[in-house]
């Protein structure tokens, strides 16, 4: 199937407010020699970290991206619908950092924000995650929503045929990566500055010295203005693709695995390595539905490609 004309188009509408931004604008063929790549599914939705929290918190920067997802969820309704009309599956994942839990609780100072305190924050963000489960969204665990993993369902990552999808943080050092020796210990401290910073920031509101719906979090980027720009491939992190280009080489998630799927960095990424001997891989980092970008992925088997959801005007 075609993204543009099987994904992107309903009938003779186009959704315009997709727009391809790996590859210079197109779609990426899957090597024929690859195909099929999907087990029981004819395409996969990924959608990368989120990071909602407590709306009307100045920490909160998901919410400028509320609506753009909650439209994007409404259109891949929709294509699920039609190709099961055809036969086909359509299946969505999300690779975790849905939630932003190593923010503090506003209802219960002293814990970690809950699943249920964000989500009921605002009317939007509950509908979002109602969306989701009405497409019986596949959802994986992340970082920042860790202690999700005692659920069932919640997992550390997903193989669907020959593509193997996780949140990405297993690279990653001490301080983002769970289950490393004084991991904890940086949570603690972590949510005490984020404490902190809440306490001065809701003052700071309550003086109007900034605007109720400012975003302002120490090392997080605003998400206000939007980014829908492809960033440069050099800037990305070596460390994060050789590390899983690595097991894709070495096979450690399956003997077939081609595709590797990720999230965390917040940066899209795309490439592919085709050998002449119908080996190869390809790696794919989703970006982020935070920090002013709202990117997802879109896998057929034939084509691959990292997409933007514009904002509504």
């Amino acid at each position: 199937m075609k993204i543009k004309d099987g994904f992107m188009q309903r009938g003779k509408k186009t959704n315009k407010r997709i727009e391809i931004i790996s590859n210079n604008g197109d779609p990426t063929p899957i090597p024929k020699s690859w195909r099929p790549v999907q087990g029981s599914s004819d395409v996969l939705v990924v959608i990368p970290d989120v990071h909602m929290y407590i709306r009307h918190s100045p920490q909160d920067n998901f919410w400028f991206g509320a609506e753009a997802l909650s439209n994007l969820l409404d259109h891949v309704d929709a294509v699920k619908k039609d190709l099961a009309l055809k036969g086909k599956t359509l299946r969505v994942y999300q690779l975790g950092d849905f939630f932003e839990m190593r923010f503090g609780s506003l209802a219960t100072p002293g814990s970690n924000s809950t699943p249920a305190e964000i989500r009921m924050s605002d009317p939007q963000y509950d509908l979002i995650v109602n969306q989701m489960d009405y497409l019986r969204t596949h959802l994986l665990y992340g970082n920042h929503d860790f202690e999700l993993r005692h659920y069932p369902s919640f997992r550390f990552g997903a193989l669907e045929g020959k593509v193997y999808m996780e949140h990405g943080f297993s690279p990653s050092p001490w301080t983002e990566s769970p289950g490393r020796p004084l991991w904890e210990p940086a949570q603690l401290m972590f949510k005490l500055e984020r404490e902190i910073e809440s306490t001065f920031l809701n003052l700071a509101v309550s003086v109007n010295a900034i605007k109720r719906d400012e975003h302002f979090a120490l090392g997080v980027k605003g998400g206000e203005t939007e980014v829908d720009q492809y960033p440069d491939e050099s800037t990305y992190s070596e460390t994060q693709k050789n590390y899983y280009v690595t097991r894709l080489l070495n096979r450690v998630d399956g003997p077939d695995v081609k595709i590797c799927i990720i999230g965390h960095t917040h940066q899209p990424y795309m490439k592919l390595n085709q050998t002449a001997d119908g080996g190869g891989w390809l790696f794919a980092d989703a970006g982020a539905w935070t920090e002013g970008r709202s990117d997802f992925v879109v896998l057929t088997d034939e084509e691959t490609a990292i997409c933007h959801y514009k904002r509504a005007n």
